[in-house]
């Protein structure tokens, strides 16, 4: 065990000089997710007065015996400064945790420093010292686990920086073992749709343990049906070949090739589908993963169950044992014509292997990764369901839409003619031509979008005719109307849209999250005539959509959406960092991380990270959103032809926000290009409502760092400058 490792040996006490410890903790130090000193009594935050102080709770808590020595707290917390110079930092941060209103749980002697355990508790250290005999142990100890150890609390220090990075690592992966017991028990007990949520938390935390996708594939066709699970293994094939450029294992590749020689046509001949199950894992009540229907008629009650399955998932090991019958809700495909829906409006679409006409090694290399990446994007979206493509028709799952890709060209100008084809009426719906560019993943998500907008307005039409007032035709109506107010003609029909779902299914959670997006949308573009009220709902909705979706990516995005928006910066950067983990591919989380770092001071780290993240999501159809907040990143680094390229994208994407004219005109001007920052400046005039330089002025809110509010006033003074010279003209 390495010096500040957790020792379970906490017993030994040396004599200190500080305050007198009462004979129960006081307080619970929280390490794991966001850094939080709770009072236990009343359960409120402790506000600790500085980032350095976070960190020595950290290393403190974290240390043998919670004990470190002056030397080595100075070294690590102040790794940049001369030693005498850290020693008096240190002497500093402790006699201001000292005179701080609130008692602190350290004391301290000439050499030393204690984390008093007598006065606080430490989830990190409960969580490794608790008893894992039962499934109620395993639930309450991986309760405990909120997120990665001192998310968020890195200071800029590299040795600090470091030790977190490598204590985070190791804590991680002791916590493995928990997780992966308790999703076995879940299964054994035949609690099979909690077993697939805390599989899919296991993989959020460690995304390339292949034994984990493997749980999940068995979990996913056990609760959701077979085609759920082949695009489960789907999108971990690609994501093995595209980071690893291996194979899966062939456990993995036997237990795919028995799902899908599996009959087509096995009946069980129960009657009803299992029964929810409350989740137990201290996330909240969490219902099954939707089945999947055969057809827009199937009910509940109608769904099938496959025993076969569980024969095969037993007899292969993927279970841990489970004895009995395991419960399958499938597709059971009768017909040719049968379409795979999901419950919430979760379509099917197949895209085909990428035909290239073109030969030559470069252009077949380049074809290989744009079509790898364009089906791992389809994968992990949580709107459309991908479902494998199959030579044979005994197991043509039924995609309710197809698309068809031609690729010409050679490289370097390769060209992308996409078509997409309604399955139903037989006929083509779409057709465009876009380059085949690098980075992959910039064309995947340009691919998905353009493909997703068009079944969303296909879906609009064609449900609206059949039954206009139907779930499934608002919703897809809704996101139609979403579609058109994100580039730029504003639509304000979705709001009312989704809450007529609501009114009828009160947890539909796409109306959930759909309705939250607007809220979070009118507020960003300062569109809202009651801030605080929209704010709120936003975070009711979230509320309510959360036990549904516990490690959604999506609703991590948006709490830290809503943190951001109220000001709650280093909250956002977790919620974001978060996001990243549950999806790495989440490039908007990471822009939005990237862009709460100006805010935290982290000027130039937000601005290299912006960078990263912008190559993969511009151009894109909603573009404008986030060029807007990459021009302000380059801005607040002063790179200001940076920012009139991201800004001249925003403006491009939305020409209606008078915001995105305001900043492109203070960029314009700050790169020295007055004649065209005069003319931005006065379009943002003709815009409603005025964006101003006083309302610019407020960006970032009460509690913006010194280094944001010194380059806002640059953008601010900026922007003034092409109003007047506008103004003067």
């Amino acid at each position: 065990m390495t010096e500040f490792g957790m020792n379970g040996d906490h017993s030994s006490k040396i004599p200190m000089k500080g305050r007198v410890s009462p004979k129960s903790p006081a307080m619970e130090l929280r390490l794991l997710g966001t850094f939080e000193l709770l009072d236990r009594a009343s359960g409120t935050v402790i506000a600790v007065p500085s980032r350095k102080a976070k960190a020595l709770l950290a290393i403190l808590a974290a240390a043998p015996r919670f004990t470190a020595s002056r030397a080595r707290l100075a070294a690590l917390l102040w790794s940049g400064s001369a030693e005498e110079q850290a020693r008096q930092s240190l002497r500093q941060l402790l006699s201001n945790l000292r005179r701080a209103p609130q008692p602190f749980p350290v004391v301290y002697d000439d050499a030393s420093v204690r984390l008093d355990e007598a006065v606080a508790c430490v989830d990190a250290v409960s969580l490794q010292n608790v008893a894992t005999a039962s499934i109620s142990d395993l639930i309450r100890a991986v309760s405990m686990y909120r997120g990665a150890f001192g998310l968020g609390l890195e200071i800029g220090e590299p040795d600090f920086d470091d030790w977190l990075r490598v204590e985070r690592e190791r804590v991680d992966n002791s916590v493995v073992p928990l997780m992966d017991s308790l999703v076995r028990e879940f299964a054994r007990a035949g609690r099979h749709a909690e077993a697939l949520a805390q599989a899919t938390a296991l993989h959020a935390l460690s995304p390339l343990r292949e034994e984990t996708h493997r749980l999940i594939i068995a979990q996913e066709a056990v609760v959701s049906g077979r085609a759920s699970a082949m695009q489960r293994y789907e999108g971990f094939r690609i994501l093995l070949r595209d980071e690893l450029a291996v194979r899966p294992e062939p456990a993995t590749i036997q237990l795919i090739e028995k799902l899908r020689n599996l009959p087509s046509n096995a009946e069980d001949t129960g009657a009803n589908p299992p029964a929810t199950q409350e989740n137990a894992v201290g996330h909240g009540a969490t219902s099954p993963p939707p089945a999947v229907r055969s057809d827009d008629s199937a009910s509940p009650a109608s769904l099938w169950r496959h025993r076969p399955v569980a024969a095969l998932l037993v007899s292969i090991g993927l279970v841990a044992s489970i004895a009995g019958g395991i419960a399958f809700r499938g597709t059971i495909h009768r017909e040719a014509t049968a379409y795979v829906v999901g419950s919430n409006g979760r379509l099917s679409v197949e895209v085909q292997s990428f035909d290239a006409s073109s030969t030559d090694d470069g252009s077949k290399a380049l074809s290989d990764r744009l079509n790898r990446e364009t089906r791992l994007t389809f994968s992990r979206n949580n709107q459309l369901s991908l479902i494998e493509t199959s030579e044979s028709p005994a197991r043509n799952l039924g995609a309710r839409y197809v698309v068809r890709t031609h690729l010409s060209g050679s490289a370097g100008t390769i060209l992308a003619d996409v078509t997409l084809i309604d399955s139903e009426s037989g006929s083509s719906i779409w057709s465009g031509q876009m380059p085949g560019d690098e980075p992959a993943t910039a064309f995947a998500r340009e691919f998905y979008g353009y493909i997703f907008s068009e079944i969303a307005l296909n879906q609009a039409r064609v449900l609206s005719k059949a039954s206009a007032d139907s779930v499934d035709a608002m919703l897809w109506r809704a996101r139609a109307a979403q579609l058109q107010t994100r580039i730029g003609t504003e639509d304000t029909s979705a709001e009312g849209l989704y809450k007529a779902i609501l009114a009828r299914e009160p947890d539909h959670l796409f109306a959930l999250l759909g309705l939250c997006d607007i809220f979070i949308l009118r507020v960003a573009r300062d569109r809202t005539l009651d801030r605080a009220a929209d704010i709120a709902a936003a975070g009711e909705l979230l509320m309510r959509a959360r036990p549904q979706a516990p490690n959604s990516s999506d609703v991590a995005f948006k709490e830290g959406m809503l943190n951001k928006l109220q000001g709650k910066f280093e909250q956002a950067s977790a919620d974001f960092q978060r996001a990243t983990r549950l999806d790495p591919t989440h490039w908007n989380a990471a822009a939005q991380y990237a862009h709460v770092m100006i805010f935290l001071g982290r000027v130039e780290e937000g601005f290299a990270l912006m960078e990263q993240a912008a190559k993969n999501l511009l151009p894109d159809l909603g573009a404008a959103e986030t060029a807007y907040i990459a021009g302000e990143t380059a801005l607040a680094a002063r790179h200001a032809d940076e920012a009139v390229r991201y800004l001249d994208m925003a403006v491009n994407g939305n020409p209606t926000v008078g915001r995105i004219h305001a900043l492109h005109a203070a960029a314009l001007q700050l790169a020295g290009r007055t004649d065209d920052a005069r003319a931005a400046a006065e379009q943002s005039r003709t815009l409603s409502p005025n964006y101003t330089p006083e309302i610019m002025a407020r960006r970032g809110g009460l509690h913006a760092s010194p280094r944001y509010v010194e380059a806002r006033t640059r953008m601010v003074d900026g922007f003034r400058a092409a109003r007047d010279g506008a103004t003067s003209r």
